[in-house]
């Protein structure tokens, strides 16, 4: 019974370790992004590029147009800073970097919510007569 286990045990451990490499195929795409955008409130993107070669990105609105584009470094991250998206009618939008494309749809929120957190922190504060 020894002898049909060991090649079970090896036939797991070999799975096991081909789960744990990392493929080369999904490298290229959308790493990090903000998860609510805010309207009017510049954010910023990290792209991972394939490796070997330069990769060219675009990032497009619904309506197509293009809000920036540049290259990422050969297997490295690059962060696109200063992206802004204007109105909900400008989301999902358009990540494509290499040959991959990707839609990125985050909530949309009007840029005045950011103000919100603070504001409420004050009249807790006032209310409770209690600062933390």
């Amino acid at each position: 019974m020894t002898a049909t286990r060991r090649p079970l045990a090896h036939t797991l451990l070999a799975l096991l370790c081909l789960a744990l490499v990392p493929h080369s195929g999904e490298a290229q795409g959308v790493e990090d992004h903000p998860m609510v955008i805010l309207g009017g409130v510049p954010f910023s993107l990290t792209l991972s590029g394939v490796p070997g070669a330069e990769t060219a990105y675009e990032i497009r609105t619904a309506a197509g147009s293009v809000l920036t584009s540049g290259t990422v470094p050969a297997g490295g991250l690059a962060t696109v800073q200063g992206i802004e998206v204007g109105s909900r009618r400008d989301l999902p939008l358009t990540v494509v970097v290499g040959e991959a494309q990707e839609a990125l749809s985050a909530p949309f929120a009007p840029g005045w919510y950011s103000i919100l957190p603070p504001l409420i922190a004050i009249l807790m504060a006032l209310v409770f007569r209690e600062v933390v």
